[in-house]
């Protein structure tokens, strides 16, 4: 599982697998290879996201 994290506070998590599943969907874009293995390096960790 992933946090998601907003402004230092945790409003989630979310199954890693499903991160990546969903993530290029809010992005609108693809994800490279190297941000497909950030978001796998940080899976016990969090995901701050910017509001």
């Amino acid at each position: 599982m992933t946090k998601i994290r907003v402004a230092g506070e945790t409003i989630g998590l979310i199954e890693t697998v499903k991160l990546l599943d969903d993530l290029p969907r809010l992005l609108n874009r693809s994800l490279t290879d190297a941000e497909q293995a950030e978001i796998i390096n940080l899976a016990p960790r969090s995901l701050s996201m910017i509001a």
